[in-house]
């Protein structure tokens, strides 16, 4: 990984380990645009997802708003990404920007009290028509290194 720092040139050590995703739990499709969730893991009364977005090569990109991208749903309840702090180096908070024909690997964290609970919790996306039951404790292979 290489970052601009003014003039010059910072490397960041990305490990020697592949940071592909493993098979995804789902995939959905979009107006031009793919969705696949990798992994989760649930800790607390919080979810981290590990998340793609696929853009179709057609001369043009995506940005999606991350309250158009995905919510959890517990009964009538909906819980939203927490959008007011970025705690995580790959975590999005307003918007996800895919460039055209290209993939953005992110992190997306939801607060969500009924994690805790036996209260059915569902990952759902419009944009996508995704609903997901969010099974407690997470699912798939969630790289360390997304925290």
């Amino acid at each position: 990984m290489r970052v601009d720092i003014a003039g010059g040139e910072f490397m960041l050590s990305a490990g020697d380990q592949q940071v592909k995703p493993d098979k995804p739990i789902v995939t959905a499709d979009g107006d031009k645009i793919k969705l696949a969730v990798n992994a989760y893991k649930i800790e607390n009364n919080t979810a981290y997802f590990d998340l793609t977005l696929v853009d179709k090569a057609d001369e043009t990109g995506n940005s999606i708003t991350v309250a158009d991208l995905c919510q959890l749903q517990a009964g009538d309840n909906i819980f939203p990404s927490d959008s007011s702090s970025c705690e995580y180096m790959f975590q999005i908070i307003d918007h996800a920007e895919v460039a055209d024909g290209q993939q953005r690997r992110f992190l997306l964290v939801i607060n969500c009290q009924a994690l805790e609970s036996d209260e059915p919790v569902v990952l759902k996306s419009e944009l996508f028509k995704l609903e997901l039951p969010i099974i407690k404790g997470g699912q798939g292979k969630f790289d360390d290194y997304m925290l």
